[in-house]
């Protein structure tokens, strides 16, 4: 009995987590795709959604290491479906304490069945019997409901290669998800045979690797922070250094030292050189000896903050840009074109910091002048000044004792919403002159 169901339409699976029984979807279908609807209205009961399930088959047998004698303990175990090249994973269990291992839940059919140490990399992954993939396998045929037993294997002592990454330093560790990838040499090119991450501690143990001659590369994850290399610090597979491991012997030593991207670094503001501004574009650019290039890209924080990541150490120009034309476009450092601009250096492993901007509005000053619609005196000392504006720019309210007296600032800069503003100001005088000024 199923309860606690919403009215809709349902697909019903019947599934035994022992594997003694052949998995089926209501009505004696084989699959979601093409079970039959049931459909549950509000607060009713459907009943008589019953199924008879089928006898499973299963295959099993018995995991030793590479002495043939020792069993070989918590090997993944996977038995794939298909035929030639093309294999789909259908069930998978593991081998217990005695190296004993049972699959159930099959239907009648031909399968490959892989043994892998995935965890521990002690021993080198195989397909039954004793074949390097499935394409090249030995076929188990299962029949209806029959077990297959004796599908065993002696597996073969695993090579591995360990070693640190840290920063360029030799000391600290990356603050980075460090993937390593191993490629083997098969006599004409260099195959991937699999992977590791790299701990918190920066150590590595790349396992379940068969003996040859193989190239590491190294590479954060998504690309971020760090530069990617092959071991030893080469750019390409085919410059990499490579490295003979013994069969079922372990290389250590194998360390890495990755290089930071540089990140250029600053803070744009109004041209009052406080105010921060938001949402600008700061692009990098590099000369290519007849113009430039952009490299990649940030975008200013609330506070005006804005980063730069993934350069490489090297000679750049910074443009700066509003996409919603409020402020004028400029280059690094105040100057009107990135022909006209400063150069930043990026060093490596380093950022270029304060690469900063004071951007100016992109209006007539004379048409920003605020326009006073309303002056409401609300008590002895608070008034109401209402008045409109143009949205984005900064306007000051400012106040003087006698009108040749002097100006000074009353409020805080507000920042305009455009339209009709409001604000309110307070004097203690008797006799108070207040002003309404606006900037770039």
């Amino acid at each position: 009995t199923i309860q606690g169901l919403a009215p809709g339409d349902y697909r019903i699976e019947f599934r035994d987590p022992a594997g003694n029984y052949i998995a089926e979807y209501y009505d004696d279908r084989p699959d979601l795709t093409s079970a039959l609807d049931v459909t549950l209205a509000g607060g009713a009961t459907v009943t008589g959604l019953d199924a008879s399930l089928a006898v499973a088959g299963r295959i099993s047998g018995q995991l030793y290491g590479p002495d043939g004698i020792a069993p070989a303990t918590g090997i993944t175990v996977s038995v794939y479906a298909g035929s030639g090249s093309s294999w789909t994973w259908v069930s998978g269990g593991s081998s217990d304490a005695a190296g004993a291992y049972q699959v159930g839940g099959l239907t009648a059919g031909t399968y490959r069945v892989q043994f892998s140490d995935p965890f521990s990399g002690v021993f080198v992954s195989q397909v039954y019997s004793n074949a390097p993939n499935l394409t090249v396998g030995l076929d188990v045929v299962v029949t209806p409901g029959t077990e297959v037993t004796g599908i065993d294997a002696v597996l073969q002592a695993a090579s591995r290669i360990q070693g640190q990454i840290t920063r360029r330093d030799g000391v600290t560790v990356p603050e980075a998800t460090i993937l390593i990838y191993a490629y083997r040499w098969n006599g004409a090119d260099y195959d991937y045979v699999g992977n590791d991450v790299m701990l918190s501690d920066g150590t590595y143990t790349l396992g379940g690797l068969l003996g040859g001659t193989y190239r590491l590369y190294f590479t954060a994850a998504f690309n971020l922070g760090y530069q990617s290399a092959y071991y030893t610090n080469s750019p390409t597979l085919g410059g990499g250094t490579d490295i003979v491991v013994p069969a079922g012997d372990l290389v250590p030593g194998i360390d890495m030292s990755l290089t930071a991207y540089s990140r250029i670094l600053g803070r744009i503001t109004r041209a009052d050189g406080t105010t921060p501004i938001e949402g600008i574009t700061a692009s990098v650019y590099a000369w290519n000896g007849v113009g430039y290039d952009w490299i990649n890209a940030g975008t200013t924080d609330a506070d005006g903050t804005y980063v730069v990541n993934q350069l490489y150490a090297g000679t750049y120009r910074i443009h700066f840009v509003d996409g919603g034309g409020l402020y004028l476009a400029e280059a690094f450092e105040d100057a009107a074109t990135l022909a006209a601009g400063t150069d930043v250096v990026a060093p490596e492993d380093g950022d270029a910091e304060n690469v900063n901007g004071r951007m100016g509005l992109d209006v007539d000053m004379e048409s920003a002048r605020p326009d006073v619609i309303g002056f409401v005196r609300k008590t002895n000392t608070v008034w109401e000044v209402r008045f409109t504006a143009v949205s984005g720019l900064v306007y000051r309210v400012r106040s003087s004792a006698g009108l040749t007296q002097g100006w000074l600032d009353h409020t805080a800069p507000m920042i305009s919403q455009g339209g009709t503003n409001t604000l309110t100001v307070t004097g203690s005088a008797d006799r108070v002159f207040f002003g309404i000024q606006a900037e770039p």
